[in-house]
């Protein structure tokens, strides 16, 4: 464990399944995918510092008791939320998940971000792909008529098009990268600003060039 921490520590993500961990092992992951029988959430979140976050969660549940200290949360968690703990409360831990704040902040953090890449790539794309139109149109016809004459030719004016436009389009994603990233909440790292800037950069690229 101590292994896919480090693992994780250099930006990776990982997923795993792990069986009746120890405290110390179990303070050493970041989020929780909880199921009950039958694959239905009652948990997905952040862990917390010394699982702070998860049993701040199952405590605000009225009826649930409270962890000893000392006591392991992670079996602590699986106790009070039980299907003999479900009937003596009455209560549906998937349909209380599904109502609370923690829920409908993670859909709408998924919505945001997929929100973002598809104006992206819609809206700048596009507005990229109709800005060049004319300019094409018009270049087209010198370019036949220069070709004709032996003065251009089609790999060196290729060519030519797109150095032009990358410093534009660099200028023009990071502008437009840096105020979404911040604005949406992705997290803050080298790396997974670079390959956001990375993919916006080609994308823009594509809806640019592909006229």
């Amino acid at each position: 464990m101590r292994t896919v921490r480090n693992t994780v520590d250099t930006g990776r993500t990982v997923v795993c399944t792990i069986h009746q961990p120890s405290i110390d092992i179990f303070d050493a992951f970041d989020e929780l995918l909880l199921l009950k029988r039958g694959g239905e959430e009652i948990y997905v979140g952040p862990l917390g510092r010394h699982s702070s976050e998860l049993i701040k969660y199952f405590e605000g549940i009225d009826g649930v008791n409270k962890i000893k200290d000392g006591y392991n949360p992670a079996t602590w968690m699986l106790e009070v939320t039980s299907t003999a703990q479900e009937a003596a409360l009455r209560v549906h831990f998937a349909e209380l998940y599904k109502s609370s704040e923690l829920h409908r902040k993670k859909k709408q953090d998924v919505f945001n971000a997929m929100g973002s890449m598809y104006a992206a790539v819609l809206f700048l794309g596009v507005q990229n792909a109709t800005s060049v139109q004319p300019v094409v149109a018009i270049e087209r016809t010198v370019f036949y008529r220069e070709r004709a004459a032996g003065m251009y030719y089609a790999l060196p004016y290729a060519f030519g098009k797109v150095v032009i436009e990358l410093p534009y389009l660099f200028i023009q994603t990071l502008i437009y990268g840096v105020i979404v990233y911040a604005m949406i909440g992705f997290d803050w790292t080298v790396t997974k600003f670079f390959w956001y800037l990375f993919f916006m950069h080609f994308t823009l690229l594509y809806f640019t060039f592909h006229r």
